[in-house]
């Protein structure tokens, strides 16, 4: 992959970041300061008949004229993104498309920052909400003693490469535009916001709105306000209305 820059008005190439051989491209987008390119690829061990059905994502930038991969996927370092939940007894990271919380480990070069961010954005929030970031770092053993070894295992975080208050393990399909993080709500919610045209079904898709127990307290559905079949982004509407279970 190449990029073209608009030099007074000509285009001049960039150098080019192998992707991967006959992959197939899905998108990409600019997003703070950094270019997304998401694709499929298929496992090493597979002929290159078969068609890419494993997703990927490379997070590029541009320096000095140059593209460049930030943190190439090596022993050292994984991109992983997840939820962090910083407070007293709790510092943990739950990677998405993973079940286990991850114990922060107190080493990690880049703990101070993620600490500061996440007390930066989340302020004005309840104690211990999650905030969606994106860490360069690699799995370690748990430490000996201390609120850590009650997890089942550890990550070293080498640097913070994102925080997004709105983000999320499906980012790369949705986006949830309202209502905005710490915003109040009433018995009815208006969402709003963009998918891509996969994510429908018929036009539509439906919501729900849980608690951290995973209770259900809204629910409803969003509807396209644009044509959908397409695998571009289209704008939806809808509308949740609260209720409490029996007994809840």
């Amino acid at each position: 992959m190449s990029s073209a820059l608009n030099v007074g008005g000509d285009y001049q190439g960039t150098n080019a970041v192998f992707l991967g051989d006959r992959i197939a491209p899905q998108s990409v987008e600019i997003r703070s300061g950094s270019i997304i390119v998401l694709y499929k690829d298929r496992r090493a061990d597979e002929a290159m008949v078969t068609m890419p059905l494993i997703s990927k994502t490379k997070r590029l930038s541009f320096e000095a004229g140059r593209l460049k991969e930030i943190f190439p996927a090596d022993e050292d370092n994984q991109l992983e993104q997840g939820w962090v939940t910083i407070g007293h007894e709790v510092r943990s990271f739950l990677p998405c498309r993973k079940t286990e919380q991850h114990w922060l480990l107190g080493d990690s070069p880049a703990l101070p920052e993620i600490m500061a961010t996440y007390q930066q954005a989340l302020s004005d929030f309840p104690p211990y909400p999650p905030l969606f970031m994106m860490l360069a770092g690699v799995s370690a053993p748990l430490p000996e003693d201390g609120f850590g070894n009650d997890y089942e295992t550890a990550f070293r975080a080498n640097q913070l490469v994102e925080a997004d208050p709105q983000g999320h393990c499906r980012s790369e399909f949705i986006v949830v535009e309202s209502p905005a993080p710490s915003q109040h709500i009433n018995a009815s919610i208006k969402v709003g916001g963009k998918a891509r045209g996969s994510w429908y079904f018929e036009g539509d898709f439906p919501l729900l709105l849980t608690n951290a127990a995973g209770q259900v307290l809204a629910q409803g559905f969003a509807t396209a306000q644009s044509p959908w079949m397409t695998n571009e982004w289209v704008p939806f509407t809808g509308v949740l209305g609260l209720y409490l279970k029996e007994g809840g």
